[in-house]
Formats: C-alpha cells, structure tokens, sequence
C-alpha cells in the first residue's frame, strides 16, 4: 500500500497494527524501528501497549522509504534523518546562520590593513622556520612585527588618497 502524508488518517493516536497497515510493513519490522529509534513510538498506552501518533506514522513513511526506495541501511537512514534535522534547525535558528557567515569586505582599507598585517605574519614565520632549520644555533631572537609598522604604512596610504582627493582624481 503506497501511503503519503495526505492519506493517513488525523487520531490522537494509532496502534501498532494501524501503523503496519498504514505504512505497509509487517509488526516485526515496526518492532524493530522502535528499538532503533528512539523517537519512534514512545507513547505508551492502557496496559503498556505501545501508542503512535501521527508524527511517528510520518517518521515511519520517511523510514521506509530511505530503507525501501533509497536503500540505505539503518544506520545510513539515521545520518540522513540527523542531517535533516540539523539542516532544519540551523534554517530556523536566523542567529545562529547569521554568525556562521563571514560577509566579504568592502572596505578597501580594512582589507589593505589585514593585507598587511598578513603579510607581516608570514615575514615572522619565515624567520621563525629559518630559526628553526638552524637547529637553534642562531643567537639572534626574533623581532615580530609590530602593529606600529602596519600602521604607519596605512597613514602613508591615507596621505596619499587624500592627496588624490584633493586633486581631483
């Protein structure tokens, strides 16, 4: 029986039976879904009866049809469900995207500035590996580059564009 979301009927709530009908798969198969997701039919009824709701019938058409339709196994139809969920979170959690995403600088003189500052990291690292290839017999310490230095090329970059302002270029 081929069920979508359309056709399952709206109850508070479903027995086993209902849901093997419903989904189309025998008890033990239901049976052993609820032992491997937790999430799958925690509700218990009179008597200790294992209770569905509507939700845990959608979970069982979607079960299905990654086991069924897309062959993966139980636990591949696991990660694909958790990934599922995540993706739905992160989508409806606007702050929490808002932060994963680094929006590229317009600034051109933000970027000159990190440019810069870059550029003077990868001088101390050079030196920091020629020191190192030495084997430490190099007595001379290393001199890290200072911020003072990055700044004053800015100033000077500055100079110039408000000259060129002033020009009319």
């Amino acid at each position: 029986m081929n069920t979508t979301t359309a056709n399952i009927p709206k109850r508070a709530s479903y027995k086993a039976s209902d849901v093997c009908q419903l989904v189309g798969i025998e008890p033990y198969v239901l049976r052993s879904w609820t032992d491997e997701f937790a999430e799958l039919g925690k509700a218990k009824g009179d008597g200790g009866i294992l209770v569905f709701r509507y939700a845990d019938v959608q979970f069982a058409l979607r079960l299905k049809h990654l086991l069924f339709s897309e062959g993966l196994t139980l636990g591949g139809a696991r990660r694909k469900l958790d990934e599922e969920q995540e993706t739905a979170r992160v989508e409806a959690d606007t702050s929490y995207v808002g932060q994963q995403i680094v929006k590229p600088s317009r600034d051109k003189h933000r970027e000159k500035q990190l440019r810069l500052e870059i550029a003077a990291v990868k001088k101390d690292l050079k030196e920091l590996l020629r020191t190192l290839s030495n084997n430490g017999t190099q007595t001379s310490a290393l001199k890290p580059a200072t911020v003072t230095q990055t700044e004053k090329s800015i100033s000077k970059d500055k100079k110039k564009s408000n000259k060129r302002k002033k020009a009319g270029w």
